[in-house]
């Protein structure tokens, strides 16, 4: 995806994903490759040393996620984790729109 998808995708401002990325590329996560149909954006893909990272980074959320509901009852997670996810949802809307506006 080109660094602007990204930055729509999260929520956050290209400048902002822009030098995020630039921290982040001395660790070999991931590759900038040109966009062949426009000489202004470049694409960002993920290597193999960053697909290798995924399952760390979800045993993380996970983990904070047991800290954070560890003594709720199933029920009440699935309350939650709807609730969260709705709310997710509603802010990736809420994202999109003001990317389109700004278009």
């Amino acid at each position: 995806m080109t660094v602007s998808e990204l930055a729509a995708r999260i929520g956050i401002e290209p400048p902002t994903a822009t030098r995020s990325l630039a921290r982040l590329e001395s660790g070999g996560w991931f590759r900038r490759e040109p966009v062949a149909t426009d000489r202004r954006q470049v694409r960002i893909v993920v290597t193999d040393a960053g697909h290798e990272l995924i399952p760390g980074i979800e045993r993380a959320w996970a983990e904070l996620a047991e800290q954070a509901l560890g003594g709720a009852s199933d029920e009440q997670r699935e309350i939650a984790l709807t609730t969260l996810e709705r709310a997710n949802d509603r802010l990736r809307g809420l994202v999109g729109e003001d990317v389109l506006a700004e278009e």
